[in-house]
């Protein structure tokens, strides 16, 4: 995802007149405002994206807008898919409805991601018997040094299932994919944690890059129409379920 911006030192960062810079796109108000050292919501641990809920669980800030502009609804922003010289794909977000034949120029920071797929000869896989709702399809044990893969976990009859790893230095998933049937709190650690997170501290917390580990089912009705076929050594057969697993990193 790239955002147009003009880059600015942090300690200068000021909520600007839409008027005076009307294609460029800054730092939400969540994040420009967002409390620091002191406070439970302190976004040197929860970042701009993440807000511990009254409910008990962490999850995006603002996701009504988010929502609205993945899904295409919002009536401010869009997401442009660009393709570079070197054939690399890019997602910009960019103003909707810019005038036809208007042009115009920014800065820019961005996140690329590159995944590579998981060979199932990388893995030792054992099908489980457990039943109830949610239960696990299989578990896996994966090992590959050429993608910096070691990892072990549980597969589930998910449509697709996502982990983060090594992302936080403090604040850390459920093992992989344990989030299927269970929430992961914030606890009154994770809180206490986040208050006294100072801001000499912040540049230490996130790691960039980061990795993820997605996994898809591909007989699912979200991936049937993919048609790849069993013989294909990055399927792994559980039951009557074929998935996709691949290793992503993350870099901004």
């Amino acid at each position: 995802m790239h955002v147009a911006i003009e880059a600015v030192e942090i300690a200068q960062a000021l909520n600007q007149p839409s008027t005076d810079y009307g294609y460029s796109r800054g730092l939400a108000p969540w994040c420009l405002n967002r409390p620091t050292f002191g406070e439970e919501d302190n976004s040197n641990y929860w970042s701009c994206a993440l807000a511990p809920l009254h409910t008990g669980i962490a999850d995006a800030r603002n996701l009504s807008y988010l929502s609205s502009v993945g899904l295409g609804f919002s009536t401010d922003d869009t997401i442009l898919n660009f393709v570079d010289d070197n054939d690399i794909h890019i997602a910009i977000l960019a103003p909707n409805y810019v005038p036809t034949g208007l042009d115009y120029s920014a800065s820019t920071y961005g996140v690329s991601m590159q995944c590579q797929f998981v060979r199932n000869n990388s893995c030792i896989v054992e099908q489980m018997n457990d039943t109830g709702t949610y239960s696990p399809l299989s578990s896996f044990s994966c090992s590959d040094r050429t993608i910096g893969l070691n990892l072990s976990g549980k597969i589930y009859e998910a449509a697709m299932q996502v982990y983060e790893y090594d992302f936080h230095r403090l604040l850390h998933e459920p093992p992989p994919f344990d989030s299927i049937t269970s929430v992961e709190w914030v606890t009154q650690n994770m809180l206490d944690a986040a208050a006294n997170l100072s801001d000499a501290e912040a540049s230490t917390i996130f790691n960039n890059p980061w990795r993820i580990l997605p996994v898809l089912n591909v007989d699912s009705e979200m991936m049937r129409t993919m048609n790849i076929p069993d013989s294909d050594n990055r399927v792994f057969r559980f039951s009557t379920y074929g998935f996709l697993m691949l290793a992503c990193n993350s870099t901004g």
